[in-house]
This record gives structure tokens, sequence and C-alpha cells, in this order.
């Protein structure tokens, strides 16, 4: 199973104990054609055929997230909300394995990543192809965009500007690069992806500043001590239309060696703040139950635009670095065994678009006993946490809703 996976389908079989990963991605293979219905915590058993009250006309709320029953990965539908967690609204057409989502500066489109491939039982199969799909929440049309052949929207999506989207792809033997795709890429033609990376190691994660040629993402860089490797994620910078890149982070120094090559120690899932001064994202930490393989924490560090623009090789800010997990809420939750247990933070989103100031999406992963649970919860400015999901639904994969970045003076 690919490691990015097993987070979610642990927390939808309600099994899966011990370490981690530290990886994110997602997938699909579609069920049903009922219409998009809207939902409430207390009826967060969403059944297939509901109605909406009303059509949508564009995306509501002020955030999308995926959510499923557990124990059925085929049940994941996607919603969109309100920070408080009220008003939500189911906004895809099929179930299917829908993982990561973003709502287009046009709020009519959704860019969305699911799986492909089905099992026997025609239910997703978790290793099988991903592909990006645009729904379009005002026909209640949902279409794939990215090429039948190729596993696409690895660690995530994102929007460049009203029509084109962002991604990782991985065709055939080759690594994975970045791609630009048209959202009306119906056919899904190979030869109308733009690749607009270079990196000799895979790409994944890719996290675009809508509205800007500015984008963010991961390469699975090796690292070893002696004949013992690991893969190990580092966060980069880059602006497509320069064209420039350059490194942000590099993972922490001390957790190198996990005595398995097919683990991924280091940076995961990083966005920008609003006004892309700043980068968050989960990496993988020392010093806690689940041990170094698996813990994440939320950090959080500074960008040089400067930097990227003169050509440097690195871009953190010096001395930006925060451990968030630490610093700005505390990461001990609730479990229905009864007590409370230190959990994985995963896909952190600062505070943009229609975010409160202040804000801060994620994504909570505690184990109770054998069972592993999920859920999505924001912050206020002082750290407090809600939950947006039910424990007892799986949930995750949270993404603000932002129709356009806007760079700080002096950036």
């Amino acid at each position: 199973m690919r490691p990015e996976l097993r987070w979610f389908l642990c927390a939808l079989i309600a099994g899966c104990g011990g370490g981690g990963d530290g990886g994110g991605g997602g997938d699909d293979a579609g069920s049903g054609d009922a219409a998009p219905d809207a939902a409430t915590d207390a009826d967060a058993e969403v059944t297939e055929d509901a109605a909406p009250p009303i059509a949508l006309q564009v995306v509501p709320g002020d955030l999308v997230y995926a959510e499923g029953a557990p124990g059925d990965f085929a049940s994941v539908h996607l919603f969109s909300a309100t920070a408080s967690g009220d008003e939500r609204h189911r906004i895809t057409r099929n179930a299917g394995g829908w993982t990561f989502a973003a709502v287009g500066p046009d709020p009519r489109f959704v860019a969305a990543v699911r799986h492909e491939d089905a099992n026997a039982d025609g239910r997703p199969d978790a290793n099988g192809r991903r592909a990006v799909w645009v729904i379009d929440v005002q026909s209640h049309d949902e279409y794939p965009v990215t090429p039948a052949e190729c596993d696409a929207g690895i660690g995530g999506v994102g929007w460049r500007d009203d029509v084109r989207i962002l991604l990782a792809m991985r065709c055939g033997d080759e690594p994975s690069a970045v791609y630009l795709v048209n959202r009306d890429n119906r056919g899904r033609e190979r030869d109308n992806l733009l690749r607009i990376s270079d990196h000799e190691e895979p790409v994944r994660d890719v996290f675009s500043a809508v509205g800007t040629p500015l984008y963010t993402y991961v390469v699975d860089t090796r690292a070893c001590e002696g004949d013992a490797c690991v893969t190990k994620p580092q966060v980069w910078l880059a602006d497509h239309d320069a064209p420039a890149r350059c490194r942000v982070t590099d993972g922490d120094p001390g957790l190198r060696d996990v005595g398995r090559a097919d683990v991924r120690v280091g940076d995961h899932h990083p966005a920008f703040n609003g006004d892309l001064t700043k980068v968050v994202f989960s990496r993988n930490v020392a010093g806690k139950p689940a041990g170094p393989e698996g813990h994440l924490d939320l950090f959080r560090v500074g960008l040089d635009l400067g930097a990227l623009y003169s050509g440097q090789a690195t871009c953190g800010r010096p001395s930006s670095l925060e451990r968030l997990s630490d610093a700005f809420i505390e990461d001990a939750y609730d479990v229905p065994g009864g007590g409370r247990v230190a959990g994985d933070e995963r896909y952190p989103e600062a505070a943009a678009g229609r975010a409160p100031p202040g804000a801060m999406l994620f994504t909570a992963e505690a184990r109770d006993g054998e069972r592993t649970l999920q859920q999505v919860f924001t912050t206020d400015v002082d750290g407090s946490k809600q939950a947006l999901t039910p424990a007892r639904r799986a949930g995750g994969y949270g993404r603000w809703i932002v129709e356009r970045y806007t760079r700080s003076a002096g950036q």
C-alpha cells in the first residue's frame, strides 16, 4: 500500500496501529449518481441519495475537506463548511475515494484527487492510479482531466488561475514532476499538460499560490549514512514564470536512518500563508510515543523571496523555524477509549482567503489501541481547537477556499 494513503485507510477501517510514514496522498472509484446534499453534524451518516435543499451556484463556506464512513473508503465525499463547522454542504455528486481538493478562484469549480482503479468488488484500490478531476457544482458535472495511464495529483492539487490546475504526476517509469493542466482537458490528452519542474528526484505535495506564479512542493531526496538510506522529503519554493527555485527546509537533521528505505522521514505538505511570507508544513519528529518515523508535528518557516529571485540555493529565513505543535496548539486528543493521547498533525493550512485571521486548519490523527482515528480541526488565533468532523466519521485533507494570494510589501 502506498505510504501516503495508510493513515486515511486506517481511519476508514478503524484499524491499524503503530508508527507511520508522514506522507499524504489521495485516491478514487466512484459509485452512484446522487445529487449533492447538505448535512449537519447530527446527520453525519450522509445517504447516497439525499437531495440538496437548494442548487449550488458556487462552493459556499470557508473550506473544503473529505469525509467518509468508517470501514467504507468508497463512501468518501467532499464537503464545504464555514470555519465554525456549520452550513455544511456536500459538493461531490458521486461517492468514491476522494481526498485532496481545492476550490478555484472561480468558486464554481473544484479540482480534486481520487483513484482511477478499482478492486474486483468495484471499491477503490489504494494501490491504484490517482487522477485529478474537475467538479462543476453548478452543473453537477464531474470529470477527470489527467491522462488515464498516469498517476496524478500525488500529494495534492491546486489552481494557478481560473483555468489552469497545478499538480504532481508520474507516468510510467518517469519520476513524478510538477505539471499544469487546463480544467477543460476532458479528453485527458497528455500532450495538453505542461511540465514545469526539472528535478531528477520525485516531486509531490504541490501547493499553488493561486493568482501568482509561486508554488511550494516537496522533493523526495535520499539521505544515507553508510549503507543505510532513507527517503528524506524537503520543502521547496518555485516561480514557474521566472523560472526560479530554491530549497526551504531539509527536515530534522537528527532523523536520517530509521532502518527502512521505504519510509519517508522529513517534511510534508507545505502550504502558504495569506501574504506569502511563510510556509506551514508537517515534520517527522522524535520524542513522542509514535516514534521518530511516524510522529508528525506542525512547523512554520519564513520565506525569503529575494533569495529565490537572486538565484540562491536556499530561501528559508534564518532562525524563523517554529514548532507549532508545541508552541501554538496542544497536540493531545481525546479518544473513545478514555484519556488523551499525543496525535499526529497533518495537512496544515495557515490563514488565507476565507479563513478567519490567525486561524489554522489541519487534520489530527490519534491512535486508540488498535484503532486509528482522525478529524479535521480548526484553531483560532490563540491555538484553541475545534473539530469540524465528528469522531465517528473518517475525515481529512481540509483546505481553505482562497480566490487569490497577495504578496506582502517588501516581498
